[in-house]
């Protein structure tokens, strides 16, 4: 009897190791996986905050051009300046395009 008894003791033994085992296998499996999605974010992220600095770049070139542009057409005065405000409607629907660019 008391054979037995130690027999299925020790069955239960390797039953219970035998599950955490393989709890631990799929535990294993699903942090690895994990680990994987976090460096594609990563990656994901260090490239939008690449592709966000070019943007604020550009925005800010285009924005002295702006800027500029405005002081010039200020200084003109007659014929000129109706040139001018003529090429800065222009450069404007330009800056207008580029601006919605970046928003995008």
């Amino acid at each position: 009897m008391k054979s037995i008894l130690v027999r299925t003791m020790t069955e239960e033994k390797e039953i219970i190791i035998k599950e955490f085992r393989d709890k631990f296998t799929k535990l294993a499996a699903i942090c690895d996986r994990l680990r994987m999605d976090c460096n594609k974010l990563e990656a994901t992220k260090k490239d939008l905050e690449a592709k966000l600095k070019v943007k604020e770049n550009d925005y800010q070139q285009l924005k002295l051009r702006y800027d500029n542009m405005k002081t010039v057409v200020s200084l003109l005065d007659g014929k000129d300046k109706h040139d001018a405000k003529i090429y800065l409607n222009r450069m404007l629907r330009d800056i207008d395009k580029c601006l919605s660019m970046l928003m995008d």
